[in-house]
């Protein structure tokens, strides 16, 4: 058994779980302690510390490794699961579980869409998820209202102009293709006129790699 601190609160987990998964508690617990001491975790009065874990992050790594598949969503709250999941993609992306990381991705792949924005973004940044920035940009890019606070302070400055110009960059499109379309209309040209074709708006993906990727 290890002993670990993690905020002010002692937990004692079998080492097996914690170095089979993970490469830097692996090293970790293969480093020979200072001669004449015993090695750090195997009290309570000399614990393994982990700076920089919270409580919630270290909880949702014992769920995973001590409780069955299907006990580990254990929230009916989207929220709920959602921070779970969270919190278990942090800790495992910190300390190289690269099986529970695949694992906390994939369930929260699951419930993408549902996800907010910002937390979207935050996600994306955090782990190097082009995939996620992609979505939460699209999102932004497709809906009416303005940025949020909260959304603003996830993109960052240099973002947020980026983001701004995109959308300005879609309406000014939006509305020159409108107004080719009225021309064309009035002079009595038609889609089947092969020289004055309709043009059609960019892409989501189109303005993403021009102003944002």
């Amino acid at each position: 058994m290890a002993v670990l601190l993690v905020e002010d609160k002692l937990f004692r987990i079998h080492r097996y779980y914690l170095t089979q998964g993970s490469e830097v508690f692996a090293a970790m617990f293969a480093s020979p302690p200072e001669e004449g001491k015993d090695p750090d975790g195997m009290h309570d009065d000399q614990p393994i510390s982990l700076p920089g874990v919270t409580l919630s992050e270290f909880e949702a790594l014992m769920d995973y490794l001590y409780l069955p598949p299907h006990a580990r969503s254990r929230y009916n709250d989207i929220q709920q699961n959602m921070d779970f999941y969270r919190d278990l993609l942090s800790i495992s992306h910190r300390f190289l579980f690269d099986d529970i990381f695949q694992y906390a991705l994939q369930q929260l792949e699951s419930i993408r869409g549902q996800v907010p924005v910002e937390t979207r973004l935050l996600i994306g940044d955090a782990f190097g998820l082009k995939d996620w920035l992609s979505s939460a940009y699209e999102s932004l890019l497709d809906r009416q209202k303005a940025i949020t606070t909260d959304e603003c302070k996830a993109m960052g400055f240099e973002r947020v102009v980026a983001f701004l110009r995109a959308r300005e960059f879609r309406y000014r499109e939006r509305l020159q293709i409108a107004e080719e379309n009225l021309e064309r209309t009035r002079e009595g040209h038609f889609s089947s006129d092969p020289s004055r074709s309709e043009r059609t708006p960019s892409s989501n993906q189109t303005l993403l790699k021009m102003f944002l990727l």
